[in-house]
């Protein structure tokens, strides 16, 4: 017997993709856009001084796609220029917020961070992961995600070697 498909994951270019889709085809939309002026030998890179316009409207363009209870996450973290985090994110964000769409921020605490090099800053040992929703009745379920703190972790993090340093 065949069933119905229910969950699909597909891995795509979405400049070529989301065209294609139809209005209220996803619950949930999760991405992870490129940085802001970074990494331009990987992928096409964004100027700072665009990307909170050119998420937005990525981010609308999610939106346009999910069902009337769905939500959109944009997991993504400010850069920093000449020692000085960037502003891109909150002029995206209130953005987002004026529109009516920003539900919640989740932290994702990164356990083995990327050092900086720099004295002058702690290790960027979390991304923010802004959550848009579609309508205000948008599906949550808060206790799937509820986990017991893992005591070897804790023991773990008192081992460092380099606890402490930048």
């Amino acid at each position: 017997m065949a069933y119905p498909l229910r969950n699909y994951i597909k891995f795509a270019d979405i400049k070529d993709e989301l065209p294609k889709l139809s209005e209220n085809t996803f619950d949930l939309v999760v991405t992870s856009p490129p940085y802001a002026g970074k990494r331009g030998d990987s992928y096409d890179s964004i100027p700072a001084h665009e990307y909170s316009s050119w998420l937005f409207k990525w981010t609308c363009e999610f939106l346009e796609v999910t069902k009337p209870t769905g939500s959109v996450v944009i997991n993504v973290k400010e850069g920093v220029e000449k020692g000085l985090r960037q502003t891109y994110l909150l002029e995206y964000l209130l953005k987002m917020a004026k529109r009516g769409y920003w539900a919640e921020t989740y932290i994702w605490v990164k356990t083995n961070p990327f050092p900086t090099g720099n004295k002058r800053r702690l290790k960027d040992a979390f991304e923010y992961c802004f959550h848009f929703a579609k309508g205000k009745t948008f599906k949550f379920f808060p206790e799937n995600c509820l986990v017991p703190s893992d005591p070897k972790w804790v023991e773990d993090n008192k081992r460092r070697k380099n606890k402490g340093e930048h």
